[in-house]
């Protein structure tokens, strides 16, 4: 855990400034060994019970990514997934994991370093600006 760091209660992820701190390290790395990055960004639809909501999600995310990867609450309903090392191919991969084991709806969208820039915040701005509502039908 960083110094500061906070945590989401339900989720056990960390928050946006963790996020921040660690794609800095994260993107340094990636652009110097020359990989690429993914960031998925996932938007949680309302619920009426948020906490079962955030934590079923929590629990498939954990379930879908490899140990190599990041983990964020950043805001009331978003999380973002920092991907070192993955392309698309990893993001697709999460993200049908994720629909497979997680019984509540949610969108997604994903960028990835090079393409969209070395900036976390500019990342997270175009995987947000890509969010589309993922079809359930598994």
């Amino acid at each position: 855990m960083q110094s500061g760091e906070r945590i989401d209660p339900i989720t056990g992820f960390a928050d946006k400034r963790t996020l921040e701190l660690t794609a800095d390290l994260v993107l340094a790395q990636a652009r110097k060994r020359k990989h690429a990055t993914s960031v998925i960004v996932l938007r949680l639809d309302d619920a009426d019970d948020v906490a079962v909501r955030d934590a079923s999600m929590s629990l498939a995310l954990r379930a879908s990514v490899r140990g190599v990867d990041h983990l964020f609450k950043t805001a009331d309903r978003t999380l973002v997934v920092l991907l070192p090392m993955s392309s698309f191919d990893g993001v697709a991969k999460v993200v049908l994991r994720v629909a497979r084991l997680c019984d509540r709806p949610f969108g997604y969208g994903a960028a990835m370093a090079p393409t969209d820039g070395w900036k976390i915040e500019r990342l997270v701005a175009a995987a947000t600006s890509r969010v589309r509502a993922f079809p359930l039908a598994f």
